[in-house]
């Protein structure tokens, strides 16, 4: 099941859970090879690159792709559950 995003999640928030995901592939982080690995069945045999770790984003959240998902957010930007007077 997809997660969801935060309610005032951003672009930049996501690009940056993009990058930081990247970053730990390249730490070899168990955890992020395991979460990225279960988007890509080819992890592990190439050297990831932004676009790999955002595609992977992209579908965790339940989005075909990262172009997807970007003109999602940058459609509605952030959302707040509080009214505004």
């Amino acid at each position: 099941m997809p997660r969801r995003f935060a309610v005032e999640s951003t672009l930049e928030e996501i690009e940056r859970e993009a990058r930081m995901l990247l970053h730990q592939l390249r730490q070899g982080s168990v955890q992020a090879n395991k979460q990225y690995s279960h988007f890509d069945p080819e992890a592990g045999s190439f050297q990831p690159r932004l676009t790999d770790t955002q595609y992977a984003v992209a579908r965790k959240y339940g989005y075909k792709s990262w172009t997807e998902l970007k003109k999602r957010l940058t459609r509605s930007g952030p959302q707040s559950t509080e009214m505004k007077s």
